[in-house]
């Protein structure tokens, strides 16, 4: 029994003994180590800076001026691309330990630069770039241009400035054209060149100062060729925006007509008379023939008035009236929106005459001539036959009618009468003649308009016509260069 229990004391003794030394001999025993990987680094910067940084063709994720560390003793593709640049490409071999620089000047590189070819209509403007004068007059190409975005702006006697943004890209020829607006013969006032309150005008007058005043659907506005100064709703006394017609007397004050009264402005004061029973009977005003000394004949939408310093007299009940004159015998006319042409003959108890009230008697304006009566038409927009847009009778005459086939389905807003010629607003430009057929038309296709609805003229002392159209602005038309 002794000899047993020995045996197994002794078994359990040797085998712990056996895992110490296993144990001990694995904290011991050490393997030999790895290489270390070399460490290199390199620096990249650039002229431009910003230019991504692509190693090998893959997108370092870095832009210059940057490092890439951890790199392996080798050989490397680096890339540098820039947006508007060339890409440039080098090699490299990175030595252990090394700590290299790389600085890329593009501009050194003539391929890097880019080209401008300028060219404007008409030729001979000079050029800006970024606002330094390049010296040269178009056409012209100059080099040696660092890529980028740039503003160019052209010059020319007689042109309105214009100026156009240019890309330019390494090693290639950039066209910069412009066509210039030729002002020699007609200057355009918009809201988009100039401190117009509207494109859409109504009426235009020019006061004794030169100082040109327009009426649009925003009020009214003044121009003494160098600023605007603008009148409305929100800083007069107008009641209404909407200007029906304007007119200068010979005191230079200033006479308008809105929907909602007549307005006398005289310098800083402003005289108001609105619908009420000690004034007018109403507050539409559409058409002002001035008579001298304060008085007028008021053109409204239920009848004509005669405005005197004390008061008005209704002369008529005729609805809509366009216009309103006075020919050389001091017969009164008027014109009807929609029912032709009224005469009211000089003298005690005369009667008014109807005339235009069949065939196309929608009127808009009235001229008087020195042997002729002219009238402008409104034409029918849902008539399939054809109408006439501008008549004339002879004094004396008023029965016989002329037609002027130039005029065929043409809308005439205004007709003025200036030594003997004809300036004629219409829907097809602005006509010019003294004796018909033999007549200028100036529009869109052959001036600075971008429109051909003309609503009116009225002149300088210096010879320029100012044309108010419907909804393309103001002109100033250097007439008395072309007579």
């Amino acid at each position: 029994m002794k000899k047993t229990a020995f045996n197994k004391k002794n078994i359990l003794f040797l085998i712990l003994l056996s895992i110490f030394l296993q144990s001990c001999e694995k904290e011991v025993s050490v393997t030999p180590p790895s290489e270390p990987v070399p460490i290199a680094s390199i620096f990249i910067d650039s002229e431009p800076k910003g230019a991504k940084i692509y190693e090998n063709g893959r997108n370092s994720s870095r832009v210059t001026p940057d490092s890439l560390n951890w790199l392996e003793e080798k050989s490397y593709n680096f890339t540098l691309r820039k947006e508007l640049f060339r890409d440039t490409s080098f090699a490299v071999t990175i030595k252990k330990d090394e700590k290299k620089e790389i600085f890329i000047d593009y501009y050194s590189n003539p391929k890097m630069l880019g080209k401008i070819k300028f060219a404007t209509v008409p030729e001979g403007a000079s050029v800006f770039l970024n606002g330094d004068s390049l010296n040269i007059t178009t056409p012209a190409t100059i080099g040696g241009i660092k890529p980028g975005v740039y503003k160019a702006v052209f010059k020319k006697q007689h042109c309105y400035p214009d100026s156009m943004e240019i890309t330019v890209r390494s090693n290639v020829t950039t066209d910069a054209v412009m066509t210039l607006k030729d002002t020699t013969y007609w200057v355009d006032y918009r809201i988009a060149n100039s401190q117009i309150p509207s494109n859409y005008l109504r009426a235009v007058a020019v006061d004794k100062f030169n100082i040109v005043w327009i009426g649009t659907l925003d009020g009214i506005a003044s121009f003494n060729g160098a600023e605007w100064t603008h009148y409305n709703t929100t800083n007069s006394p107008l009641m209404s925006n909407y200007i029906n017609c304007l007119s200068i007397d010979e005191q230079n004050k200033l006479w308008i007509g809105t929907d909602l009264g007549l307005y006398i402005k005289d310098g800083a004061s402003w005289r108001i008379y609105r619908r009420h029973p000690k004034q007018m009977p109403t507050d539409t005003v559409t058409a002002i023939y001035l008579l001298g000394q304060d008085n007028a004949l008021i053109g409204t939408n239920i009848g004509l008035l005669k405005k005197t310093a004390f008061n008005f007299e209704k002369l008529s009940n005729h609805s809509m009236i366009t216009d309103v004159g006075v020919d050389k015998f001091h017969n009164i006319w008027v014109t009807l929106y929609l029912n032709g042409a009224r005469l009211l003959p000089l003298g005690a108890n005369a009667q008014w005459q109807e005339y235009y009230t069949e065939d196309n008697g929608r009127l808009y304006c009235i001229a008087f001539g020195d042997d002729y009566i002219w009238f402008g038409h409104r034409q029918e927009v849902n008539s399939l036959d054809a109408t006439y847009g501008l008549t004339s009778v002879r004094y004396g005459d008023h029965r016989r009618r002329i037609v002027y086939d130039e005029f065929t389905n043409v809308d005439v807003f205004d007709i003025t009468i200036k030594q003997n010629e004809k300036w004629i607003c219409s829907s097809k430009g602005l006509y010019i003649f003294e004796e018909y057929p033999n007549f200028e038309r100036y529009n869109k296709f052959n001036t600075v308009m971008e429109r051909n609805i003309i609503r009116g003229v009225a002149f300088d002392s210096n010879g320029n016509a100012w044309v108010a159209t419907s909804d393309d602005g103001l002109f100033k038309f250097k007439y008395s260069l072309i007579k």
